[in-house]
Protein backbone atom coordinates (compact mmCIF):
# COMPACT_ATOMS: atom_id res chain seq x y z
CA UNK A 1 0.00 0.00 0.00
CA UNK A 2 1.43 3.40 -0.99
CA UNK A 3 1.91 6.22 1.48
CA UNK A 4 -0.60 8.35 -0.45
CA UNK A 5 -3.18 5.57 -0.08
CA UNK A 6 -2.47 5.41 3.66
CA UNK A 7 -3.11 9.16 3.86
CA UNK A 8 -6.37 8.89 1.91
CA UNK A 9 -7.59 5.93 3.98
CA UNK A 10 -6.74 7.87 7.15
CA UNK A 11 -8.82 10.77 5.81
CA UNK A 12 -11.77 8.44 5.22
CA UNK A 13 -11.39 7.03 8.74
CA UNK A 14 -11.32 10.61 10.03
CA UNK A 15 -14.68 11.23 8.36
CA UNK A 16 -16.15 8.26 10.25
CA UNK A 17 -14.76 9.51 13.56
CA UNK A 18 -16.01 13.05 12.95
CA UNK A 19 -19.48 11.84 11.97
CA UNK A 20 -19.85 10.21 15.39
CA UNK A 21 -18.33 13.32 16.97
CA UNK A 22 -20.65 15.74 15.16
CA UNK A 23 -23.81 13.95 16.28
CA UNK A 24 -22.49 13.57 19.84
CA UNK A 25 -21.33 17.19 20.18
CA UNK A 26 -24.57 18.53 18.71
CA UNK A 27 -26.45 17.00 21.65
CA UNK A 28 -23.73 17.89 24.16
CA UNK A 29 -23.62 21.52 22.97
CA UNK A 30 -27.34 21.87 23.45
CA UNK A 31 -27.03 20.38 26.93
CA UNK A 32 -24.06 22.41 28.18
CA UNK A 33 -23.28 25.15 25.65
CA UNK A 34 -20.65 25.25 22.89
CA UNK A 35 -17.77 26.73 24.91
CA UNK A 36 -18.24 24.25 27.76
CA UNK A 37 -18.15 21.34 25.31
CA UNK A 38 -15.08 22.69 23.51
CA UNK A 39 -13.05 22.91 26.72
CA UNK A 40 -14.17 19.67 28.37
CA UNK A 41 -13.52 17.62 25.23
CA UNK A 42 -9.95 19.03 25.18
CA UNK A 43 -9.44 17.92 28.79
CA UNK A 44 -10.71 14.43 27.91
CA UNK A 45 -8.43 14.30 24.87
CA UNK A 46 -5.39 15.44 26.88
CA UNK A 47 -5.89 12.59 29.36
CA UNK A 48 -6.25 10.01 26.59
CA UNK A 49 -3.32 11.34 24.55
CA UNK A 50 -0.83 11.61 27.41
CA UNK A 51 -1.82 8.10 28.52
CA UNK A 52 -1.21 6.80 24.99
CA UNK A 53 2.17 8.52 24.72
CA UNK A 54 3.20 7.14 28.12
CA UNK A 55 2.05 3.58 27.36
CA UNK A 56 3.83 3.43 24.00
CA UNK A 57 6.83 5.49 25.14
CA UNK A 58 6.55 7.84 22.16
CA UNK A 59 9.21 10.47 21.52
CA UNK A 60 7.77 13.78 22.70
CA UNK A 61 10.71 15.94 21.58
CA UNK A 62 10.29 17.93 18.35
CA UNK A 63 11.98 21.03 16.95
CA UNK A 64 11.03 24.54 18.04
CA UNK A 65 9.84 25.29 14.50
CA UNK A 66 7.50 22.29 14.58
CA UNK A 67 6.25 23.32 18.01
CA UNK A 68 5.42 26.81 16.70
CA UNK A 69 3.47 25.50 13.72
CA UNK A 70 1.52 23.03 15.86
CA UNK A 71 0.78 25.57 18.59
CA UNK A 72 -0.63 28.08 16.09
CA UNK A 73 -2.44 25.22 14.33
CA UNK A 74 -4.11 24.28 17.61
CA UNK A 75 -5.13 27.85 18.40
CA UNK A 76 -6.57 28.57 14.94
CA UNK A 77 -8.04 25.13 14.27
CA UNK A 78 -9.29 24.06 17.71
CA UNK A 79 -10.02 27.33 19.50
CA UNK A 80 -11.39 29.36 16.60
CA UNK A 81 -12.36 26.70 14.06
CA UNK A 82 -13.95 24.14 16.38
CA UNK A 83 -15.28 26.81 18.74
CA UNK A 84 -17.39 28.37 15.99
CA UNK A 85 -18.32 24.93 14.64
CA UNK A 86 -19.75 23.91 18.03
CA UNK A 87 -21.68 27.16 18.13
CA UNK A 88 -23.12 26.21 14.75
CA UNK A 89 -24.01 22.74 16.10
CA UNK A 90 -25.84 24.40 18.96
CA UNK A 91 -27.65 26.85 16.67
CA UNK A 92 -28.51 24.97 13.46
CA UNK A 93 -27.51 21.36 14.12
CA UNK A 94 -24.79 19.06 12.85
CA UNK A 95 -26.28 18.50 9.39
CA UNK A 96 -26.39 22.09 8.12
CA UNK A 97 -23.15 22.91 9.91
CA UNK A 98 -21.32 20.15 8.04
CA UNK A 99 -22.50 21.39 4.63
CA UNK A 100 -20.87 24.72 5.39
CA UNK A 101 -17.81 22.85 6.62
CA UNK A 102 -17.57 21.18 3.22
CA UNK A 103 -16.04 24.49 2.08
CA UNK A 104 -12.99 23.74 4.24
CA UNK A 105 -11.31 21.70 1.44
CA UNK A 106 -11.67 24.66 -0.91
CA UNK A 107 -10.00 27.00 1.58
CA UNK A 108 -7.36 24.39 2.41
CA UNK A 109 -6.57 23.75 -1.25
CA UNK A 110 -6.11 27.45 -1.98
CA UNK A 111 -3.86 27.91 1.06
CA UNK A 112 -1.88 24.77 0.16
CA UNK A 113 -1.27 26.09 -3.34
CA UNK A 114 0.17 29.30 -1.88
CA UNK A 115 2.10 28.07 1.14
CA UNK A 116 2.87 24.40 0.50
CA UNK A 117 3.43 24.49 -3.26
CA UNK A 118 1.02 21.61 -3.66
CA UNK A 119 -0.60 21.06 -7.03
CA UNK A 120 -4.01 19.60 -7.70
CA UNK A 121 -4.32 17.44 -10.81
CA UNK A 122 -7.37 18.02 -13.06
CA UNK A 123 -8.75 14.67 -11.86
CA UNK A 124 -8.40 15.84 -8.25
CA UNK A 125 -10.39 18.98 -9.04
CA UNK A 126 -13.13 16.84 -10.62
CA UNK A 127 -13.19 14.57 -7.56
CA UNK A 128 -13.40 17.51 -5.17
CA UNK A 129 -16.21 19.12 -7.19
CA UNK A 130 -18.26 15.91 -7.42
CA UNK A 131 -17.80 15.17 -3.70
CA UNK A 132 -18.90 18.63 -2.60
CA UNK A 133 -21.87 18.53 -5.01
CA UNK A 134 -22.97 15.24 -3.45
CA UNK A 135 -22.63 16.63 0.05
CA UNK A 136 -24.71 19.70 -0.86
CA UNK A 137 -27.50 17.54 -2.30
CA UNK A 138 -27.54 15.26 0.74
CA UNK A 139 -27.53 17.84 3.49
CA UNK A 140 -29.89 20.34 1.89
CA UNK A 141 -32.40 17.55 1.31
CA UNK A 142 -31.85 16.07 4.76
CA UNK A 143 -32.38 19.42 6.49
CA UNK A 144 -34.90 21.22 4.26
CA UNK A 145 -37.62 21.22 6.93
CA UNK A 146 -35.10 21.89 9.66
CA UNK A 147 -33.88 25.03 7.87
CA UNK A 148 -37.36 26.45 7.48
CA UNK A 149 -38.09 26.38 11.20
CA UNK A 150 -34.78 27.85 12.37
CA UNK A 151 -34.81 31.49 13.48
CA UNK A 152 -31.05 31.79 13.88
CA UNK A 153 -30.08 30.26 10.53
CA UNK A 154 -27.71 33.01 9.41
CA UNK A 155 -25.98 33.18 12.78
CA UNK A 156 -25.33 29.45 12.54
CA UNK A 157 -24.19 29.64 8.91
CA UNK A 158 -21.76 32.46 9.76
CA UNK A 159 -20.37 30.47 12.69
CA UNK A 160 -19.91 27.37 10.52
CA UNK A 161 -18.21 29.42 7.80
CA UNK A 162 -15.70 30.83 10.29
CA UNK A 163 -15.24 27.29 11.58
CA UNK A 164 -14.43 26.06 8.06
CA UNK A 165 -11.82 28.77 7.54
CA UNK A 166 -10.29 28.09 10.95
CA UNK A 167 -10.01 24.36 10.34
CA UNK A 168 -8.52 24.90 6.88
CA UNK A 169 -5.82 27.23 8.24
CA UNK A 170 -5.17 24.82 11.11
CA UNK A 171 -4.61 21.92 8.70
CA UNK A 172 -2.17 23.88 6.56
CA UNK A 173 -0.18 24.97 9.62
CA UNK A 174 -0.04 21.36 10.83
CA UNK A 175 1.12 20.23 7.39
CA UNK A 176 3.98 22.75 7.58
CA UNK A 177 5.06 21.15 10.86
CA UNK A 178 5.09 17.68 9.30
CA UNK A 179 7.06 18.91 6.31
CA UNK A 180 9.81 20.12 8.64
CA UNK A 181 10.48 16.61 9.95
CA UNK A 182 8.89 13.41 11.24
CA UNK A 183 6.34 13.71 14.05
CA UNK A 184 4.19 10.97 15.52
CA UNK A 185 0.49 11.75 14.99
CA UNK A 186 -0.44 11.40 18.67
CA UNK A 187 2.45 13.65 19.72
CA UNK A 188 1.48 16.31 17.18
CA UNK A 189 -2.12 16.18 18.43
CA UNK A 190 -0.93 16.71 22.01
CA UNK A 191 0.87 19.91 21.05
CA UNK A 192 -2.18 21.23 19.21
CA UNK A 193 -4.63 20.36 21.98
CA UNK A 194 -2.33 21.51 24.79
CA UNK A 195 -1.92 24.92 23.11
CA UNK A 196 -5.69 25.29 22.78
CA UNK A 197 -6.22 24.15 26.37
CA UNK A 198 -3.74 26.65 27.84
CA UNK A 199 -5.52 29.45 26.03
CA UNK A 200 -9.06 28.39 26.89
CA UNK A 201 -8.81 27.04 30.45
CA UNK A 202 -8.35 30.44 32.18
CA UNK A 203 -11.40 31.78 30.34
CA UNK A 204 -13.36 28.65 31.25
CA UNK A 205 -12.43 28.93 34.93
CA UNK A 206 -13.49 32.59 34.97
CA UNK A 207 -16.81 32.00 33.21
CA UNK A 208 -17.80 28.93 35.20
CA UNK A 209 -16.42 29.89 38.63
CA UNK A 210 -19.97 30.22 40.00
CA UNK A 211 -21.79 27.65 37.87
CA UNK A 212 -19.94 24.58 39.18
CA UNK A 213 -19.17 22.46 36.08
CA UNK A 214 -19.21 19.21 38.08
CA UNK A 215 -22.76 19.90 39.20
CA UNK A 216 -23.74 20.64 35.60
CA UNK A 217 -22.36 17.25 34.57
CA UNK A 218 -24.05 15.42 37.46
CA UNK A 219 -27.39 17.02 36.60
CA UNK A 220 -27.16 16.02 32.95
CA UNK A 221 -25.58 12.57 32.70
CA UNK A 222 -26.95 11.81 29.20
CA UNK A 223 -25.36 15.02 27.90
CA UNK A 224 -22.06 14.09 29.54
CA UNK A 225 -22.14 10.65 27.90
CA UNK A 226 -22.43 12.33 24.52
CA UNK A 227 -19.53 14.57 25.52
CA UNK A 228 -17.38 11.55 26.42
CA UNK A 229 -18.16 9.79 23.14
CA UNK A 230 -17.39 12.94 21.16
CA UNK A 231 -14.19 13.55 23.11
CA UNK A 232 -12.92 10.04 22.34
CA UNK A 233 -13.76 9.97 18.63
CA UNK A 234 -13.05 13.65 17.90
CA UNK A 235 -9.95 15.25 19.44
CA UNK A 236 -8.36 11.89 20.32
CA UNK A 237 -8.89 9.61 17.31
CA UNK A 238 -10.23 12.08 14.75
CA UNK A 239 -7.58 14.79 14.97
CA UNK A 240 -4.78 12.21 15.11
CA UNK A 241 -6.11 10.43 12.01
CA UNK A 242 -6.47 13.76 10.20
CA UNK A 243 -2.82 14.59 10.88
CA UNK A 244 -1.78 11.21 9.47
CA UNK A 245 -3.94 11.98 6.44
CA UNK A 246 -2.32 15.33 5.63
CA UNK A 247 1.14 13.84 6.25
CA UNK A 248 0.86 11.39 3.36
CA UNK A 249 -1.78 12.98 1.10
CA UNK A 250 -2.19 16.48 -0.34
CA UNK A 251 -4.10 18.80 1.98
CA UNK A 252 -6.82 19.54 -0.60
CA UNK A 253 -7.45 15.86 -1.35
CA UNK A 254 -7.32 14.75 2.31
CA UNK A 255 -9.60 17.53 3.53
CA UNK A 256 -12.13 16.76 0.78
CA UNK A 257 -12.30 13.11 1.81
CA UNK A 258 -12.68 14.22 5.42
CA UNK A 259 -15.54 16.48 4.30
CA UNK A 260 -17.69 13.42 3.50
CA UNK A 261 -18.84 13.49 7.14
CA UNK A 262 -22.45 14.36 6.13
CA UNK A 263 -22.54 11.20 4.03
CA UNK A 264 -21.16 9.04 6.83
CA UNK A 265 -23.75 10.59 9.16
CA UNK A 266 -26.58 9.12 7.04
CA UNK A 267 -26.40 5.48 8.21
CA UNK A 268 -25.75 6.60 11.77
CA UNK A 269 -28.83 8.85 11.63
CA UNK A 270 -30.87 6.06 10.04
CA UNK A 271 -30.07 3.37 12.60
CA UNK A 272 -29.63 5.63 15.64
CA UNK A 273 -32.30 8.30 15.12
CA UNK A 274 -34.56 6.29 12.76
CA UNK A 275 -34.52 9.02 10.10
CA UNK A 276 -35.69 8.18 6.57
CA UNK A 277 -33.30 8.35 3.59
CA UNK A 278 -34.95 9.78 0.45
CA UNK A 279 -34.06 9.07 -3.18
CA UNK A 280 -32.46 12.50 -3.52
CA UNK A 281 -30.36 11.84 -0.45
CA UNK A 282 -29.28 8.49 -1.88
CA UNK A 283 -28.27 10.11 -5.19
CA UNK A 284 -26.24 12.72 -3.34
CA UNK A 285 -24.53 10.01 -1.31
CA UNK A 286 -23.64 8.10 -4.48
CA UNK A 287 -22.19 11.27 -6.02
CA UNK A 288 -20.05 11.90 -2.95
CA UNK A 289 -18.77 8.32 -2.94
CA UNK A 290 -17.97 8.59 -6.66
CA UNK A 291 -16.06 11.82 -5.96
CA UNK A 292 -14.01 10.14 -3.24
CA UNK A 293 -13.38 7.25 -5.62
CA UNK A 294 -12.01 9.68 -8.21
CA UNK A 295 -9.66 11.14 -5.59
CA UNK A 296 -8.43 7.67 -4.67
CA UNK A 297 -7.85 6.73 -8.32
CA UNK A 298 -5.88 9.94 -8.87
Amino acid sequence: MSLIMIGELSALLTAVFWAVTALSFEKASRAFGSFFVNVIRLIIANILLFTTIWLFNLDFVISSEQQSYLIFSGIVGLVIGDGFLFKAFQTIGAGISMIIMSLAPVFASILALWYLNEQLLPLDVVGITVTIAGIIIVVLEKNSNYVSRRTHLWLGISAALIGAIGQAVGLVLAKLAFQTGYINGFVATVYRIAAASVLMLPVFIFLYRKRKPLDMIKNNKPGFRYLLVGGFFGPYLGITASLVAITYADVGVASTIMATVPIVILPISYFWFKEKITLRTFIGAVLAVVGVGILFSG
